[in-house]
């Protein structure tokens, strides 16, 4: 179950987002422009808000983004087999040293 308020506003974190964030520790994180994972991708998500990780407000401007919104940069980590993880910057900053994640040296978009 992914969180649906400020996550600024816990004051203490859910167990089973500090047992997940344990396999992340050690991968570097980069401050990362969303883009597809395989050609038929329309999103991903904030692993901790659930929040959209996407180009929708590029695709379609017209739409309202809604009270979540649509980012289109988040932090991610990849493991070597493809395995990944979006955090969105409010998620970042609240869990990041709680949980020991760490940003790349160069944590800037690579596009």
């Amino acid at each position: 179950m992914n969180w649906k308020g400020d996550i600024r506003n816990l004051e203490k974190l859910p167990e089973w987002w500090q047992e997940n964030a344990k396999g992340w520790v050690g991968i570097p994180f980069v401050w990362k422009r969303w883009d597809k994972y395989r050609e038929d991708w329309t999103h991903d998500h904030c692993e901790y808000c659930f929040a959209c990780v996407c180009n929708h407000r590029d695709r379609f401007p017209e739409v309202d983004p809604g009270e979540r919104g649509c980012y289109r940069r988040a932090y991610y980590a990849e493991y070597s087999d493809g395995t990944y993880i979006w955090i969105c910057r409010t998620c970042f900053k609240r869990v990041q040293s709680e949980f020991g994640f760490t940003l790349a040296e160069n944590a800037s978009d690579q596009h």
